[in-house]
């Protein structure tokens, strides 16, 4: 599935071919290929017009495979189903213990009177038998990925209740996150979401919350705007740097900022750093101070930030550092993040040179469409090029030298980090600036900079996932 508008690449939940009907015919060909699910076929399969293609009872053969994907059914193929071990709305209040227990193994979340919570919610929210089988694929499908929607859910709730939100917030809030992705189902099952992905693939992945979006408002559960809404926007971040719109500020609401701030912390723990690791990761996504100092805009809301280091009890410190085999990694690391960030700083320089030229040129001519968009690129590339990466001091470094001072080390690897996905916002403005006028100016400087546009943004789009990687 692929459904991308404008230059900049964003997935328009609203345009073909993200339908009910392509994630219905993508799930039918995920349940009947797939040999980890054990089903009855318990009320006949009709396609639209009422012919029968398989009766309750039957099971399905190559031929009547073929027929369910040839023909739109009557009815969604969830209602004709039943899973063996099959997840209900009872077995999850009941085993939702074993379920976080078993998500949360090696955690140091404060279970018990979270837990107590959760069960609640669990009981509150009565789920559609066609949502309830779709989890039932998604533990069976991808238990890795389920897994982690139980432990981001719960980290959810527990930062819902440290922000005073009301029973019924706390209930779409764990909608959102037991939910958030969802829509990973629908994709490629090859692809591991949780590994190093090339830019195409990466395209890919960031379809999941437009799916996961479709999904429940299809469902009969008919979930609440906001619970849509969170789902839709759990990739998005404040700064505008993420996904699938690129929306920012307050357009981000509380349930996606809190959850998008619990699965980035739960996936990181899942990818192997360490807990202060992953704290640090969110600290400097969310404001606080480095050598970039405050030409860094927030992606995380800072409060939020604030209460899960608060909740995960970080300890401070970092006692690997005083290990010759855990520097020896972070040293080979930092010189690869540094290596990706002065590949994005010289293609970043070269737009600047030609954007000033461009502007020069133009000798005071009065403003129109083309000059005032190439004003407003250059106003977010001077962000980026001289107050970001020349304020930062981080450009001109040799790194070397710096395995000599293990903390010295460790902060240009923190500073890099929170530089990343900074070069991702401020390069998708430019490009939202230039590709309305660059069919004007296909073979000036204008092309060159949106070529080199698209290089610097593939090149800070590797650095971040870099950057969320393990590397001891």
């Amino acid at each position: 599935m692929s459904a991308v508008s404008g230059e900049t690449g964003a997935p328009d939940p609203d345009a073909d071919p993200v339908t009910p009907e392509s994630i219905e015919a993508q799930y039918k060909r995920l349940v009947f290929s797939s040999d980890a699910l054990d089903y009855q076929i318990v009320n006949d399969i009709r396609n639209e017009r009422g012919a029968l293609l398989v009766p309750a009872g039957r099971s399905v053969d190559k031929a009547s495979y073929e027929r369910i994907l040839q023909h739109k059914l009557m009815e969604p193929i969830d209602q004709c189903l039943r899973f063996a071990d099959q997840i209900t709305n009872e077995a999850l209040v009941e085993n939702i213990t074993d379920l976080c227990e078993a998500a949360l193994a090696d955690t140091v979340y404060d279970f018990d009177d979270t837990l107590a919570t959760v069960r609640e919610l669990v009981a509150a929210v009565e789920l559609d038998n066609v949502i309830l089988n779709k989890l039932t694929v998604f533990r069976s499908s991808r238990p890795e990925n389920f897994n982690h929607s139980l432990s981001t859910a719960f980290l959810s709730v527990e930062l819902g209740r440290a922000l005073k939100l009301s029973r019924r917030d706390l209930e779409d809030l764990f909608s959102v996150a037991l939910f958030h992705d969802l829509g990973e189902l629908f994709g490629d099952p090859g692809l591991d979401v949780r590994g190093e992905l090339s830019e195409a693939e990466f395209e890919a992945v960031k379809l999941h919350p437009v799916v996961g979006h479709v999904v429940l408002k299809q469902s009969a559960t008919r979930f609440r705007k906001a619970v849509l809404d969170g789902v839709l926007n759990h990739h998005e971040r404040i700064d505008g740097s993420g996904y699938p719109r690129g929306i920012s500020g307050a357009q981000v609401g509380l349930f996606e900022r809190i959850v998008g701030a619990a699965d980035a912390f739960d996936a990181m723990r899942r990818k192997g750093r360490s807990v202060d690791d992953a704290v640090w990761a969110l600290r400097v996504q969310s404001g606080e101070r480095s050598a970039a100092g405050d030409n860094i805009q927030p992606a995380y809301d800072p409060t939020v930030a604030r209460i899960l280091a608060a909740v995960v009890r970080d300890q401070g410190g970092n006692i690997q550092l005083k290990d010759p085999e855990y520097l020896d990694a972070l040293l080979g690391h930092v010189d690869r993040l540094y290596g990706g960030l002065e590949s994005v700083g010289a293609d970043i320089a070269r737009m600047w040179d030609h954007v000033d030229s461009y502007l020069e040129a133009l000798d005071g001519d009065p403003a129109d469409g083309v000059s005032r968009a190439v004003a407003e690129a250059r106003a977010e590339l001077y962000k980026l090029h001289r107050l970001i990466l020349a304020g930062s001091g981080l450009l001109g470094q040799e790194i070397e030298p710096l395995a000599d001072s293990p903390e010295d080390l460790n902060n240009t690897r923190k500073d890099i980090e929170r530089v990343a996905p900074e070069l991702i916002a401020h390069l998708t403005k430019v490009a939202r600036a230039l590709e309305h006028v660059a069919s004007a100016d296909v073979a000036g400087p204008l092309a060159e900079v949106l070529a080199l546009n698209r290089s610097a943004r593939s090149g800070a789009q590797a650095l971040w996932r870099l950057v969320q990687q393990p590397f001891n």
